[in-house]
């Protein structure tokens, strides 16, 4: 069984900051989420953060856990969990896209987070589909 889990946050990583903070994020949990059969895909848009994790559903909790202790992130919703047939991120321990202010408007609040979470989902499917941003 695959699990799949979809967050935001609110970044605590501010400005300059973010330059060398949220790479670094991305530097660490690339190799710890190949060892624990963990993939997905990772937004960075300057005041917030999205995440889907896929893969045990142990190992998929144990990262969140680290996650809502991490002091760089701040109320962390989860959108989304829950058993899914196939992995949608195979291809990457974790697809990267960010900082970008153009992605900014993908967590502005419609009040329906179901909307929220097929709006971020299909804009990372559609930057790891064609390797945009840092994919790997």
């Amino acid at each position: 069984m695959i699990y799949a889990l979809l967050y935001i946050s609110d970044s605590m990583v501010e400005g300059a900051e973010s330059a060398d903070a949220v790479p670094r994020i991305v530097e660490v949990s690339r190799p710890r989420n190949a060892r624990v059969g963990v993939t997905g895909a990772l937004i960075f848009a300057e005041s917030h953060f999205a995440q889907i994790l896929e893969g045990p559903q142990a190992a998929v909790e144990e990262l969140m856990a680290s996650i809502r202790r991490d002091p760089r992130h701040r109320n962390v919703q989860v959108l989304r969990e829950g058993a899914v047939p196939e992995r949608r991120f195979a291809r990457w321990s974790l697809a990267y896209y960010g900082p970008s202010t153009l992605l900014g408007d993908l967590f502005s609040d419609s009040g329906d987070s179901e909307e929220t979470a097929d709006r971020i989902t299909a804009v990372m499917a559609r930057l790891a589909a064609f390797g945009g941003g840092n994919a790997n």
